[in-house]
This record gives structure tokens, C-alpha cells and sequence, in this order.
């Protein structure tokens, strides 16, 4: 008898366990990749950047008060490639709004805008619902310009400087319904200060595609 008791309970056990299981693989899942095709978007960002305090020094004669702000929203339009499942061939044009700083009565504009150009690598993590979440990194050139306005008492003057830096980044992104594409990350634009006035440049945001 307790033989035959002691099975019932492995028994239900068991079933038990089975039941758990498949209630994880069916709720949650093993993540799908994001399927090959093509995908386009936009981004918001917040911009944090470092600003050439040796060419400031230098026209102002003192960084002592220098105030700095950065913009509020940057915005980034894309579209991509995905080669297979789990690479990507990107591009895009960010537009990263106007850098500003001031020490005493001198003014600073910095506005950069830029087209890059990316190899983005997925890793898929599991599914949430149904929909696909995983990780994605990215490495790629931008080619930037950038708008220099320096306003003293008395006189304005205007420069335009460009370039071609590396980028990278990476974040979170999710599938809906197999169609919207939304990422959480932050990328980096290791553009020198002193060749645009403002650089190293981060852009944390969301980003929103749909892929077909």
C-alpha cells in the first residue's frame, strides 16, 4: 500500500511539473529572430556631449562659467536590411539639434546633423506573450556635419566643419505582432570636439520601425 501511495504522489507530481513546463514554453517560449527583410523607422534620443574647451579658451580666454546644454530630443530616421536572422545592414540620418554653451556674454551653436551606416548583430533572449525580446549591438561609420555659430558682443561668425567617425551602441529590442519593431539603447558617436566643436556624443533613446 505504501508503494502504490508513494507512486500516486510522483504520479502527480509529475504531471504536475509537465504542466508547469509547457505552460512556460507556451506563455513565454524560446525567442524566433527577427525574419529577413527589409524594416524603416524613426528615433527619439536625449544627447549628452562633450564640448572643445580648448577652442572655447581659446576665442573666450576662460572656460570659467561655462554653461552647457545639450538638447532635449535628438531624432534618427532608418531603415535596414535583415540579412538571415541574426545580422542586419543599416542606415540612417540623424539630426542631432543645436549644442549650445555660454561663458559670460559669448554664445556657441553647435548643430550636427549626420548619415550613418551600421552592421547591427542580434541575440534573442525569449518571448514575453508571444512576442520576441532580445539583444542587439551595432558598429558603424557616420559621416557628420557640423554648424559652428559664435556669437560675441559686437559680431557673429559661422564655420561649417565635417567628418567621418566611428559609431557603436547597442540595446534591447522586441517583435509585436511580427511587424513593429521597438528597440531601447543607446549609441555612441565618437566624434572628436575639437574637429566639431561638440563630440563624443550619446544618444539614449527608443526607436520605433515597421518591418515587412
Amino acid at each position: 500500500m505504501a508503494d502504490a501511495t508513494f507512486t500516486s504522489h510522483s504520479g502527480a507530481r509529475g504531471g504536475l511539473l509537465a504542466s508547469v513546463v509547457t505552460s512556460l514554453l507556451f506563455g513565454f517560449g524560446l525567442a524566433s529572430p527577427v525574419s529577413a527583410g527589409l524594416y524603416g523607422g524613426v528615433g527619439v534620443a536625449m544627447v549628452s556631449s562633450d564640448l572643445d574647451l580648448d577652442g572655447i579658451a581659446l576665442i573666450s580666454g576662460t572656460t570659467n562659467g561655462l554653461m552647457q546644454d545639450d538638447p532635449r530630443e535628438a531624432l534618427r530616421f532608418f531603415g535596414g536590411y535583415s540579412i538571415g536572422n541574426y545580422i542586419s545592414v543599416e542606415g540612417g540620418y540623424n539630426d542631432i539639434d543645436t549644442i549650445f554653451a555660454a561663458v559670460g556674454p559669448d554664445n556657441y551653436h553647435f548643430d550636427i546633423t549626420g548619415i550613418d551606416v551600421s552592421a547591427l548583430g542580434r541575440l534573442p533572449l525569449f518571448k514575453f506573450l508571444g512576442q520576441p525580446i532580445g539583444l542587439y549591438v551595432k558598429a558603424g561609420v557616420i559621416n557628420w556635419k557640423s554648424e559652428i555659430q559664435v556669437s560675441q558682443p559686437g559680431s557673429v561668425s559661422r564655420v561649417e566643419e565635417d567628418g567621418t567617425d566611428f559609431l557603436y551602441g547597442g540595446g534591447v529590442e522586441v517583435l509585436l505582432f511580427k511587424h513593429i519593431l521597438v528597440r531601447g539603447g543607446l549609441d555612441v558617436l565618437d566624434i572628436d570636439p575639437s574637429d566639431a566643436g561638440a563630440g563624443n556624443i550619446t544618444l539614449g533613446g527608443v526607436q520605433f520601425a515597421l518591418s515587412f
